[in-house]
């Protein structure tokens, strides 16, 4: 005895789920089930009868089911043709000693293969009878341009990258394969989103794959020039060239194999005891019986960039060792302790102009109270990294030292600088001169705008300004920027959250507040119409007139007959307009941000003359959220793009490809240093685009997933070139395997 063979599938959910993408789209068309319902009920009825005549004796299993002679029609089948249950009987002059099991047999792989058919015919028809609502016809996206042929990209017109559309695509690749086919050099083949080339091989079945370009690594630790000895072109002896380690080097690195019997370099140069002690500290070998190797009386400049073996009392005797020292660079200098500054201030360095210390964490503020008020005078630049006590005492010894010299501080950094309080950041304004000011991480945690404003105001020579981390500040610190148009020339934003596209709009327009507009009010301005710009009232405190009286109001209408024309009072009065007006005032969170606290004026900035254009060189930004979108970034790259030398856009996760091709429409011709990592919308099209039409020599693409081996890879049979034919090196492609 068989069983009965189980339902099929409810038609449209698939595999026989519940809750399918095409059942829901059934359900919510309302298309009714009934036709479906009846038809498996049937299915039910007839599959409980061949079970039944199966169990019934022979007598009555011939009865109940007459039996049919293989190969002729029965009508009652072809009527039943759409039933999913094929039943099979044998004739009536079967063997006797067959048993009931034999009566039905299971179906062949043809029938299964009949029973799929006969189901998806059944699925089909259900539709039939119903209404099908099309989908509307599909609207570009402003967002979606072609880098190519400046075409929005529809839904037809969209191929396997966001960036280029069909068409281009496809008139790509018929350039790459007529200059296949001609026999002359083409760019390495545009990869699909399979991440395969075409030509690179063929289906199975005999077909034989084209032979992979051998790999060029080239020397990757480049120890001695014995590791380019074997070379196979023009290319690779170019490369190898480049890269054959100097002699220089070569002394420098024989002199560190056998270090531990060395006991003076003699008279090395500056540049070449920098590279010595690169490669000492790189090891981490630098320890004190080497430290007399690079001092001396001789030794005005001293570099050591990891002095972790080294402890208080070792770092202390650089003031004797060095006696005539005028610049100091110690990094990973974590064991440095008041005592060591004790030290170093009892050395008389009368000459020291320069200090840069990387990780003093130890150091507290009276300490560094008593080495400013001793070395701090003279001092033209300060770095200090990771001093995380250092605060107002420091600060203050630091102002009074630096005033009885006449301030010559000139490059100012503070990183990572815990106890940096409100008062000690007002100190800072006390420094004219400042040509470069940093504060990023901890140090700029109490920075206000009016802080901000203030250092702008006070050092009217400030060429480089770095600040990250601020939560406090926002669009009106972005405003006080235009106190520096005619000298800024390198600005770092990074991690702040309080800037607004509206807030870049007014910096670069020079009018303020901000125009805020409302999401629902943004889409319908967008749709068409120019930007909208200042309102009148504000033009007018902007040009020094007056501002228009408003509208005397309009005139009573007079009485009429008609009652109904009068609105009946049911809550009494009006309400009064003005308390209308300041309700919607203390509703509108902006008003209050937007308003100039005591001590701001930007009165001597409106106007989009009365300041110089900005003309930035170097220009990053990281992590900026307010400013991630196109609305921000394309006019920043529209008014600086031309001067820009370095551009970083580093976690601008939500910009098009429009927002790149800002930096074509503007002309920057000078950019050499080009750094998108974690900007989605950069894909092989985008990277080919800006690498052909720029002066690039460096691009970093860390997070960048859309790019293929095609265009990041180093592995490629025609070299990345710019538009000037110089070699570019793409950074951080998960390609690259380390041989950038």
């Amino acid at each position: 005895m068989s069983d009965a063979p189980p339902p099929p599938p409810i038609p449209g959910t698939g595999r026989g789920g519940r809750g399918g993408a095409l059942t829901s789209f059934l359900r919510e068309q309302g298309i009714s089930a009934r036709a479906i319902s009846s038809r498996r009920r049937q299915r039910e009825e007839e599959a409980a009868a061949a079970a039944g005549a199966a169990d019934a004796p022979d007598g009555e299993g011939e009865q109940a089911a007459a039996p049919t002679v293989p190969g002729q029609h029965d009508d009652a089948a072809e009527d039943n043709d759409d039933d999913d249950d094929l039943v099979v009987t044998v004739p009536a002059a079967a063997s006797s000693s067959s048993t009931p099991a034999a009566a039905t047999t299971a179906p062949t792989k043809a029938s299964k293969a009949k029973q799929k058919k006969k189901r998806k015919r059944a699925d089909d028809s259900d539709d039939e009878d119903d209404d099908f609502v099309a989908p509307p016809p599909a609207r570009p996206d402003p967002t979606l341009v072609c880098i190519k042929c400046r075409v929005a990209i529809t839904a037809w017109r969209k191929s396997a990258f966001a960036s280029l559309c069909r068409d281009c695509v496809k008139e790509k690749q018929e350039e790459s394969q007529a200059a296949d086919a001609d026999g002359s050099s083409s760019p390495e083949p545009m990869m699909t989103r399979s991440g395969r080339g075409r030509g690179r091989g063929r289906g199975r079945g005999g077909a034989t794959k084209a032979a992979a370009a051998p790999r060029r690594r080239i020397g990757k630790a480049r120890e001695t020039a014995a590791e380019f000895a074997l070379v196979r072109d023009d290319a690779d002896v170019a490369l190898a060239a480049s890269q054959v380690p100097s002699l220089v080097d070569t002394c420098v690195k024989k002199i560190v194999d056998l270090i531990d019997d060395v006991e003076s370099l003699g008279d090395l140069s500056e540049n070449a005891l920098r590279k010595f002690a690169r490669v000492v500290c790189k090891k981490r070998m630098l320890n004190a019986g080497l430290l007399p190797l690079f001092t001396g009386d001789h030794v005005t400049s001293l570099t050591l960039f990891d002095v972790t073996l080294l402890d208080a009392d070792h770092l202390a005797t650089i003031g004797v060792l060095c006696p005539n020292l005028v610049r100091m660079h110690l990094a990973f200098c974590g064991r440095t302790a008041d005592s060591t500054l004790a030290a170093w201030a009892d050395a008389g360095w009368n000459s020291l102009a320069e200090l840069t210390l990387k990780g003093p964490y130890l150091v507290r503020d009276t300490a560094w109270a008593a080495f400013f008020a001793r070395l701090g005078g003279r001092l033209r630049k300060l770095h200090l990294e990771y001093a995380v006590k250092l605060h107002t005492e420091g600060l203050n010894a630091l102002v009074d030292a630096q005033r009885a010299h006449g301030f010559p501080l000139e490059d100012l950094a503070l990183i990572h600088g815990d106890a940096m309080t409100p008062a000690s950041l007002s100190l800072l304004a006390h420094f004219p001169n400042l040509v470069g000011l940093s504060l990023m991480h901890s140090s700029a945690t109490h920075l206000t705008n009016l802080q901000l404003d203030a250092y702008l105001r006070a050092m009217p020579h400030l060429r480089a300004l770095a600040v990250s981390h601020a939560p406090l500040l926002n669009d009106k610190a972005l405003f006080a920027l235009r106190r520096a148009h005619a000298t800024l020339t390198h600005l770092t934003l990074a991690s702040m959250d309080g800037f607004t596209k509206q807030g870049v709009a007014a910096w670069l327009g020079g009018y303020w507040p901000p125009l805020r507009v409302e999401e629902g009010q943004e889409e319908e301005e967008d749709g068409g119409g120019d930007a909208a710009g200042p309102p009148p009232a504000l033009l007018d405190g902007m040009l020094g007139t007056a501002p228009a009286a408003p509208a005397a109001p309009a005139a009573p209408a007079p009485a009429t007959t008609v009652a109904a024309a009068e609105p009946m009072a049911v809550d009494g009065d009006d309400a009064d307009p003005a308390a209308e007006i300041a309700e919607e005032e203390e509703a509108d969170p902006w008003l209050e941000l937007d308003a100039l606290e005591p001590g701001l004026d930007f009165s001597d900035l409106l106007g989009a003359t009365a300041v110089p254009p900005l003309h930035l060189e170097t220009m990053i930004l990281e992590r900026l959220r307010g400013l991630n979108d196109d609305g921000a970034i394309v006019p920043l790259l529209a008014t600086t793009g031309r001067t820009l030398v370095r551009l970083g856009l580093n976690w601008f996760d939500r910009l098009t490809p429009a927002a790149l091709l800002a930096l074509l429409d503007a002309g920057a011709s000078a950019l050499v240093d080009l750094d998108v990592s974690w900007v989605r919308a950069v894909d092989d099209p985008v990277l080919e685009h800006l690498v052909a039409a720029l002066p690039l020599t460096r691009v970093a693409v860390f997070g960048c997933q859309r790019l293929t081996a095609a265009v990041s890879g180093v592995n490629r049979e025609r070299a990345r070139v710019n538009v000037r034919g110089e070699p570019v090196a793409v950074v951080g492609s998960e390609f690259d395997d380390g041989l950038v």
